[in-house]
């Protein structure tokens, strides 16, 4: 089977859910980009953790361009996350977010 390289994850506020399930697809296959909706009842501090345990970056989309999603992210809106190190493909640079 080819290697999965993307993730979209739209499941109505149920997100963190999934990406709990898929902890060990995410250490091991290293998809480059996933892309999941942020409601607002989404615990997106849950979500930043579970990302960072996998060793992702997750983002969001501005009009300055990329930038390193935060708990202070706005709510109802796409978020993104790419492996540590494929971030630079993206133009991610600052990884302290």
């Amino acid at each position: 089977m080819p290697a999965i390289s993307a993730v979209k994850i739209d499941v109505e506020g149920h997100e963190n859910s999934v990406l709990r399930g898929m902890r060990e697809f995410l250490k091991n296959q290293r998809p480059k980009l996933i892309m999941f909706e942020y409601l607002q009842r989404t615990n997106v501090a849950e979500a930043l953790a579970l990302f960072k345990d996998v060793d992702f970056v997750v983002f969001e989309l501005s009009a300055g361009g990329l930038r390193i999603a935060t708990d202070r992210v706005e709510p109802l809106q796409d978020l993104f996350a790419c492996p540590n190190e494929t971030a630079a493909l993206f133009e991610i640079t600052d990884l302290k977010g």
